[in-house]
């Protein structure tokens, strides 16, 4: 009498061929470009220049940001009477502060304006000098955060000699994950797509030169720190690890599946390295990003990069979901 039996055979899915996925990145042109990798579309912003502080839309969330691409710069007189500041302050050789690099992300210069204990935050009141630049000119006004919920921002703003004095509400609008603000217009806008509809935003970051002592950069107002090109990841659906020991082919859905991700919120010289001796970008060889969206895994990694200065960057990615 034969005995049979059968045995549950090991899932496998069939292999897809990687799609080819182009950015363009220039400091004067397309300063930002948002992936969303279910659909492989992207969005350039042409309007990074319009914008000067960016704004945490969590309801929890309470930082501050400046667009280092325009210049945009900070400094805390500690002063908390707002008509205290006014034309007769020496703005002259002031320390101005842009956002500090850190391990989860940019940490913001203006820093924590309040006592954010209470649900509501409790501001300082403290009068900041802001370096901002319209494209053509540079102005520097005073700021005030005067107080702020978890649905909005109340600002105050105006040049030294009190000739424009404004008071502004910013809305923390829940489907983006930031609201903008244009000191040019005198409002807020739109820049990001939907919380849901983007992965990755390929731009410039700035961070200290002496981090990255062979790779060029583009200078910023802090004689200090340079912009290099970098990715920010969108912590509401995104997740990453950075694989640097298996071919980019062998990667599959069920490695992906079981590796340990990382919430971080940027990244900066991600896929590429710059070449002393040729004075080029080159691609990263040997790295592989994969990617965790809710239950849908990808991997990118750069084919080409093109670009004899940092301001002027095309990258050329493959990526497959797995």
């Amino acid at each position: 009498m034969l005995a049979t039996s059968c045995f549950k055979k090991d899932a496998v899915l069939p292999k897809k061929s990687p799609d080819s996925f182009e950015i363009n990145l220039s400091i004067k042109g397309n300063q930002a470009s948002y992936i969303n990798l279910t659909n492989l579309q992207n969005s350039y912003d042409g309007k990074t220049a319009n914008w000067h502080l960016k704004f945490q839309n969590d309801e929890l969330g309470w930082y501050i940001y400046l667009n280092t691409l325009q210049n945009v710069a900070i400094h805390n007189t500690t002063e908390t009477d707002y008509d205290l500041v006014d034309q007769d302050y020496n703005i002259l050789d002031l320390p101005w502060q842009l956002d500090i690099p850190a391990s989860q992300g940019s940490q913001p210069a203006i820093g924590e304006w309040g006592d954010f204990n209470f649900p509501n935050p409790k501001s300082f009141k403290n009068v900041y000098l802001i370096s901002w630049n319209d494209g053509i000119t540079s102005f520097v006004y005073k700021l005030q955060i005067l107080d702020a919920s978890t649905d909005r921002y109340h600002l105050r703003y105006g040049t030294l000699d009190g000739a424009i004095t404004k008071s502004v509400w910013i809305t923390k609008d829940k489907e983006h994950r930031h609201s903008y603000f244009s000191f040019k217009s005198g409002s807020d806008i739109q820049i990001e797509p939907k919380v849901n509809d983007w992965n990755f935003c390929f731009t410039y970051l700035q961070d200290s030169i002496i981090s990255h002592k062979n790779i060029p950069h583009a200078t910023t107002i802090n004689k200090s720190f340079g912009l290099y090109q970098g990715v920010i990841i969108n912590q509401s659906n995104t997740q990453i690890f950075l694989d640097t020991s298996n071919s980019f082919d062998d990667i599959d859905f069920f490695f992906a599946r079981d590796l340990e991700y990382n919430t971080i919120d940027e990244i900066i010289n991600l896929f590429y390295t710059w070449n002393i001796n040729s004075q080029s970008i080159e691609a990263s060889e040997n790295l592989t990003l994969i990617t965790k969206d809710e239950n849908r895994y990808y991997a990118l990694k750069a084919e080409e990069l093109e670009g004899s200065s940092i301001e002027d960057i095309r990258i050329k990615l493959k990526i497959k979901q797995l």
